[in-house]
């Protein structure tokens, strides 16, 4: 089973699961500990510093791939080689952060905090790369298991901050005990694979920024939009405020896994027939955005409808107020979603450049909109924000998509996903029961009507 794709697949996806659940207990302790301050510093040093680790990302990890993954690649050259130039990068990119935050008007208790978190981000930066090589042996295991390990033994690290008073510092030390523990178990797992060294040969990876600037750029892009509110607020607002922000926000990103997961599933067959077979990619793309509706719509309406009882159950009654940041973003989910099939589609079609020009335009946009919002609406300006951001990213993609291969949608395919939201949001509207009992009804109507109207029979597990 660990020697195949589908075993592999199963492996991440369930591990990826269980971390999941480990990152909201974690969020759930962490916010009723921090309280709403405390855990607005936290979250503005991580989103601050997270924007200086993906200036250094460069898209080495799709070239990593692709590159090992040719018959006569020496692998030992190439995955040295964009490891050591992917650690360099991160090193003078997070020292440069790191150094710009002193010279702010922010308390010390921040500064301090975006240094230690540096050190988070340098071993999660530099592990990055790696993944690739485990994808290529089918040895995700260890990856997987890294993550989960790192995941549970930050938990069991919250408690003894929380017995020891150790603070948000404290908190934010944790992170990076996961990151070098994590980093660690995966150079093991390393070891019988490839022989990773510090390598420097310039030449290379001269070829390496030529081949990786568009896919770099569009990381860029992407992460500076997808943080930079949390950033803003940090300047222009209070810590509260950004506490507020940001533990609605966390709720929603910590759901971005599983679209990715499935497009990247979906990625080596777009990529085969986009130069093959135009028909099948468009059947392909059309299987992609029908399961993508099908997962978005029961999330974003539940937790539209249920956005203050989930940030009360998660973070706490103190949190309340958040729901109001989660039922904004509620409504982003469906373009984050289908902005993963987009995004990779135009990738596979081998149109980068032209979708790092549609980021950097959403980028742009975002950074404006937020100073225009955040100092009068605060935490409901970048909520407000981010959901216009992906729409005007997602709609930009799919025009250009139509323009250059004419790909539709065939809305006919969803109708009996319609019914069942329509079902979903009615329930939801006319009802108060306890959240738990309302999860279980939910999954019943929607899963229901999808099953009596025949619609599950028809969605294939492989295509």
């Amino acid at each position: 089973m660990f020697k195949n794709t589908l075993g592999n697949t199963i492996i991440a996806f369930s591990f990826r699961i269980i971390g999941t659940i480990i990152s909201i207990v974690y969020l759930a302790v962490l916010t009723r500990y921090l309280g709403l301050e405390n855990f607005g510093y936290y979250s503005g040093a991580l989103a601050y510093i997270y924007i200086f680790s993906f200036l250094a990302d460069l898209g080495l990890y799709n070239l990593m791939i692709r590159e090992i993954s040719h018959s006569a690649a020496d692998e030992n050259k190439i995955s040295s080689n964009i490891f050591t130039l992917r650690l360099v990068a991160l090193f003078i990119s997070l020292s440069i952060g790191a150094t710009i935050i002193w010279l702010t008007d922010f308390n010390i208790i921040m500064k301090v905090a975006v240094v230690i978190s540096s050190f988070h981000f340098l071993f999660l930066g530099a592990a990055q790369p790696l993944i690739g090589i485990f994808q290529k042996h089918l040895r995700i295991i260890w990856y997987s298991g890294s993550e989960v390990f790192s995941r549970a033994l930050q938990l069991g690290l919250l408690f003894l901050v929380i017995y020891l008073k150790g603070g948000i510092l404290g908190a934010i030390s944790i992170l990076s005990i996961g990151g070098l523990v994590a980093f660690i178990i995966m150079l093991i797992g390393l070891r019988n694979l490839v022989k990773i060294r510090l390598r420097f040969d310039f030449s290379y990876w001269k070829w390496v920024l030529r081949e990786t600037w568009p896919m770099a750029a569009i990381v860029i892009f992407a992460s500076i939009y997808f943080k930079i509110d949390e950033v803003m607020l940090s300047f222009l607002k209070t810590p509260t405020d950004v506490g507020i922000y940001g533990a609605g926000y966390k709720i929603v990103q910590s759901l971005v896994f599983f679209p990715a997961m499935f497009v990247g599933f979906l990625m080596p067959k777009l990529s085969f027939y986009s130069d093959k077979d135009l028909d099948k990619f468009k059947f392909i793309f059309q299987y992609g955005f029908k399961i993508l509706i099908l997962m978005a719509t029961p999330i974003a309406i539940g937790l539209y409808f249920r956005a203050d009882d989930i940030m009360a159950l998660i973070a706490g009654k103190e949190f309340l107020i958040s729901g109001q940041v989660l039922q904004i973003l509620s409504l982003a989910i469906f373009m984050i979603f289908l902005g993963q099939l987009f995004a990779q589609s135009a990738i596979a079609l081998g149109k980068q450049k032209q979708l790092a020009l549609i980021y950097f335009s959403g980028m742009v946009f975002n950074v404006i909109a937020n100073l225009i919002l955040i100092p009068y609406f605060s935490y409901i300006g970048a909520s407000v924000t981010t959901f216009v951001t992906e729409s005007i990213i997602v709609v930009l993609t799919i025009l250009y998509l139509i323009n250059i291969i004419n790909i539709k949608t065939d809305f006919k395919e969803l109708r009996y996903i319609a019914l069942s939201s329509i079902a979903l949001i009615l329930f939801l509207y006319f009802t108060s029961f306890n959240l738990a009992v309302t999860i279980g009804i939910s999954i019943i109507i929607y899963i229901g009507i999808l099953w009596l109207t025949g619609e599950l029979k028809k969605i294939k597990l492989n295509i």
